[in-house]
């Protein structure tokens, strides 16, 4: 089985063709991330917070907070019942339509 990071750089088409030019790295649940503060543009994150209990939401959000450059931006997903659930009823109705939902993180502000 391919890792993710192979998969990213694979020449077939659709989502991982997008990220071929990307920079990619496996890590450990544990932080600090090898970067230096304010070091991406953008982090992404497909379908990883989706697998990690709240706390390690956390901490992935605040290291993610810490080696992103002012103003840049995180890009997550997260799929299956829970999160579809913890919607408000606008959430749910922009999901069931759109099949995507856009939020901002009250954590990556400190709230």
């Amino acid at each position: 089985m391919r890792s993710s990071t192979e998969w990213t750089r694979s020449p077939s088409p659709g989502v991982a063709g997008i990220f071929r030019s990307g920079h990619f790295l496996a890590t450990a649940s544990a932080r600090p991330l090898p970067y230096p503060p304010a070091y991406f543009d953008l982090v992404y994150c497909f379908s990883v917070f989706t697998h990690l209990i709240e706390s390690m939401q956390d901490l992935r959000l605040a290291e993610s907070s810490r080696i992103l450059k002012p103003g840049g931006g995180l890009l997550l997903t997260v799929f299956g019942k829970a999160a579809s659930e913890a919607l408000d009823a606008e959430g749910r109705k922009t999901l069931e339509v759109q099949r995507f939902v856009h939020r901002r993180s009250q954590k990556l502000r400190g709230g």
